[in-house]
């Protein structure tokens, strides 16, 4: 597994997780929380492996 992801998939991950959440924290404040996992990326950007090369 990649220890990091682009940017630009966190936000797109983020933008899913902020619809069905809220936006109680902010995506900086989740990434400095360690981002988003595996398994929740699976969730909010499915396909997002092959994007990556995974």
């Amino acid at each position: 597994m990649p220890r990091s992801i682009p940017w630009s998939l966190a936000e797109r991950a983020y933008a899913d997780y902020s619809r069905r959440y809220g936006t109680s924290q902010s995506l900086e404040r989740l990434a400095e929380r360690g981002g988003f996992g595996p398994t929740e990326l699976d969730v909010h950007v499915p396909g997002w492996r092959k994007e990556v090369g995974l």
